[in-house]
């Protein structure tokens, strides 16, 4: 447990100023962010298991990215307005138009 007297003079923003600078000391926050929500502990094999299907799905990606079939996220916003507002303005006005 952390304790800290309050010295001759010292104002209460200047003790939980030290108080809580001794608490990051301990890395107290940190031990009460991992404890506020239960993680099932892994094991290794669903951690490889995990690991291979991260690794296929990139390896799928960059494969239809070299074939064309699928576009990077840079040719994607090029010749496109820069504001989602303009964008949205454009597709109403092309649906009245349309319809």
């Amino acid at each position: 447990m952390v304790q800290v007297k309050r010295e001759e003079g010292e104002t209460i923003e200047h003790l939980l100023r030290r108080y809580t600078e001794r608490l990051k000391r301990i890395n107290f926050f940190k031990t009460v962010k991992t404890r506020a929500f239960h993680r099932r502990p892994s094991n290794k094999r669903a951690d490889r298991v995990s690991a291979l299907y991260r690794a296929r799905k990139r390896e799928k990606m960059e494969y239809l990215k070299r074939i064309g079939k699928l576009e990077d996220e840079r040719s994607i916003l090029e010749g496109k307005p820069k504001n989602f507002i303009e964008e949205l303005q454009m597709r109403f006005k092309k649906a009245q138009s349309a319809g």
